[in-house]
């Protein structure tokens, strides 16, 4: 385990793509544990695509606006597989790890290649993309 990191995500992995750091560790270390659980039922590694995003990354990138990735409360997630029954048991796994409390309820989005999960405080949200 390093800086308080679970032993199958860094700091690094959750870090802004650009470069820039996290201007929230604690936030960060704690979606990095969630994420840790997210694996551990899963039972198989997951690949982060995005975690931390600064402001100016998010909007090159097309993020929306008060993105949960800009506060370090997201990830979005993909099976290393990359095959659609592993994204689907991803799925399955996030959201019923939400519906049962053993992860924060925030917002699942499903998408054609990932999940996105996040630890938004203002109640659940679902969406597909």
């Amino acid at each position: 385990m390093s800086q308080g990191f679970p032993p199958n995500f860094s700091e690094a992995e959750l870090n802004c793509n650009s470069g820039a750091e996290c201007p929230y560790p604690d936030r960060l270390r704690h979606l990095a544990w969630t994420l840790q659980t997210i694996r551990e039922y899963y039972g198989k590694p997951i690949r982060v695509n995005s975690g931390y995003r600064s402001p100016e990354h998010n909007a090159k990138i097309g993020g929306v606006r008060n993105s949960q990735h800009v506060q370090a409360l997201a990830a979005d997630l993909t099976p290393t597989t990359g095959e659609t029954k592993d994204l689907n048991r991803l799925i399955a796994v996030v959201s019923g790890l939400a519906a049962t409390g053993k992860i924060p309820n925030g917002g699942i989005g499903t998408y054609k290649t990932f999940v996105h999960y996040d630890m938004r405080p203002n109640g659940p949200a679902r969406w597909k993309g």
